[in-house]
């Protein structure tokens, strides 16, 4: 049985995962809206303006605790061995951001 933390860490997760997926459709709706054949200088700023918006958001909602939360439901599944080199390839690439984005600040 899960504890009342996992289960509210679960709900949590899923709510942002959700949000996630929304957000990047929405930025797929507007790279898609960039490559409309003769925008107006208006119509190109107001596509922008939402884009870096979008983008801002994405930044700001991928933080460490979503990684972490991605890596805990990894660690969660069975594991045998394509799922055992998939949770050693996604750790590599997560300790990889860490180190980049710990270079960054």
């Amino acid at each position: 049985m899960k504890s009342k933390k996992n289960i509210g860490r679960n709900e949590t997760f899923k709510i942002l995962i959700a949000e996630l997926g929304e957000e990047c459709i929405k930025v797929q709706t507007l790279l898609s809206q960039m490559q409309t054949p003769q925008l107006s200088t208006s119509q190109q700023a107001e596509i922008l303006a939402e884009l870096l918006a979008s983008v801002i958001h994405l930044h700001s909602h991928c933080d460490d605790e979503l990684q972490e939360m991605i890596a805990d439901e990894l660690e969660m599944l069975p594991v045998d061995e394509k799922e055992e080199n998939l949770k050693t390839s996604m750790a590599s690439q997560h300790e990889v951001t860490e180190t980049v984005i710990a270079g960054n600040t």
